[in-house]
């Protein structure tokens, strides 16, 4: 084999590995939960968290931006 058809391989596995592990879902206490759920809440929490980072450096710029005045 070359290795080209075996990275080929590795690829075509590790994409299918992680396609199955998108629907495996674990206990989170009494409640079953699916990792596609937590990926969803964790990029809403990120872009939740970015935004509020975005909105707060822009309150502090013109605070200072006021007092330069």
């Amino acid at each position: 084999m070359d290795v080209k058809k075996i990275f080929c391989n590795c690829v075509m596995v590790l994409k299918n590995f992680f396609l199955m592990n998108i629907f495996i879902s674990f206990q989170l206490g009494e409640v079953e939960v699916s990792n596609l759920t937590i990926l969803v809440l964790a990029f809403f929490s990120s872009f939740t968290f970015i935004a509020v980072g975005i909105s707060s450096y822009k309150l502090y710029k013109s605070l200072i931006n006021e007092e330069d005045k």
